[in-house]
């Protein structure tokens, strides 16, 4: 009975430890071989352009990506954040690695998308990005258990916060997800034809 109490106690601080990580660190370790070999962009002629600006204003929305900016002349479209799933919502497929969903379900991330069409000399070619981002709550604290709440919120930003700008709460830009970026190109690809 104690060995299975151990190994359960040695579990949860390993899936703790998954959240903790240095500054300056990725946060998707896994990610760093693929962000080296960049998505080729898709290539694509004039008289399809139309269609793939649909195409991918359609992928996003049915990724459950709610569209911020739509600019065909400009050949820009953006998403709002997307808060990402946690582990128990296993069917929304948005982080690829079991790395990614550990991070993403034990940290506030979302992800915003930007997809860019660009013209290269005769042809255009269509770019996706997908940045993650965690969200920061510094007016959030933890508290002790005896009390039966572990978190509360003080009725102020404390001041060593709001003297830095930081008065409620904000997303910081981690990484980008290539995994996401080449599913979501991909699917454009597939949709467009």
């Amino acid at each position: 009975m104690q060995a299975i109490q151990s190994t359960i106690v040695m579990m949860v601080c390993l899936c703790l430890m998954t959240g903790c990580r240095s500054a300056g660190e990725s946060v998707h370790a896994d990610q760093q071989d693929d962000a080296a070999k960049q998505i080729a962009p898709y290539a694509f002629g004039a008289d399809q352009r139309p269609a793939v600006h649909a195409s991918a204003i359609e992928v996003l929305r049915d990724r459950g990506f709610e569209i911020e900016r739509n600019d065909y002349r400009f050949g820009v479209i953006t998403t709002k954040p997307k808060e990402a799933p946690t582990a128990a919502e296993f069917w929304i497929d948005d982080p690829t690695t079991p790395a990614q969903h550990s991070a993403d379900t034990l940290n506030a991330h979302q992800r915003t998308v930007r997809v860019r069409v660009e013209k290269d000399k005769s042809r255009y070619t269509l770019t996706v990005e997908v940045l993650v981002e965690r969200l920061q709550r510094p007016a959030r604290y933890l508290t002790h258990s005896a009390t039966g709440q572990l978190s509360a919120e003080y009725a102020a930003t404390p001041t060593h916060l709001s003297d830095r700008g930081l008065d409620g709460p904000y997303a910081q830009m981690l990484t980008r997800d290539p995994h996401l970026e080449r599913r979501l190109t991909d699917a454009i690809r597939q949709h467009a034809r």
